[in-house]
C-alpha cells in the first residue's frame, strides 16, 4: 500500500507506512516470528523506500532463515525493480537460482512416482 501511495505522488504518507511496516516486521522477528517471509517483506518495504543496502541486508538476512520462495519474486519486480543491476542483488538471485536448482534436481519425480504405484500394487 505504501508503495502504491509513493507511485500517486503522496511521498509523505507512503513513507510513514513504509517506516511503520518495517518497523512492525522487525519488532515480529524480534519476538521470535521465525518465517523467512516476514524479512522478505521487511527487505520490500526498505527497497520501496529506496535503502537498496537496508533491502538487501534483510533479503540476505532472509535467506539465511531459509526464505527459498524465488519463484515467486516476479511478483515484487515492481518493487524490486531498481536493485535489479545492484551487484548484491544479482550475487542473491544467483544463490537463490542455484539453491532452487538444487532442490529441484533432488526430487526424482519418476522414482517417487514409481515407489508409490509399487507400494499401492502390493497392498
Amino acid at each position: 500500500y505504501g508503495y502504491a501511495l509513493a507511485m500517486v505522488g503522496r511521498e509523505e504518507e507512503a513513507d510513514s507506512i513504509l517506516r511503520n511496516a518495517i518497523e512492525d516486521g522487525l519488532a515480529l522477528v524480534d519476538e521470535g516470528d521465525q518465517r523467512p517471509g516476514v524479512l522478505f517483506d521487511v527487505a520490500k518495504e526498505y527497497a520501496a523506500l529506496g535503502d537498496t543496502d537496508g533491502a538487501m541486508d534483510t533479503l540476505e538476512r532472509a535467506y539465511v532463515g531459509g526464505f527459498r520462495m524465488f519463484t515467486f519474486l516476479p511478483w515484487f519486480e515492481v518493487v524490486l525493480e531498481p536493485m535489479k543491476n545492484h551487484r548484491r542483488y544479482q550475487a542473491w538471485s544467483d544463490l537463490m537460482s542455484a539453491e532452487i536448482e538444487r532442490m529441484a534436481a533432488r526430487l526424482d519425480v519418476d522414482g517417487i512416482e514409481s515407489q508409490f504405484l509399487k507400494e499401492y500394487e502390493r497392498n
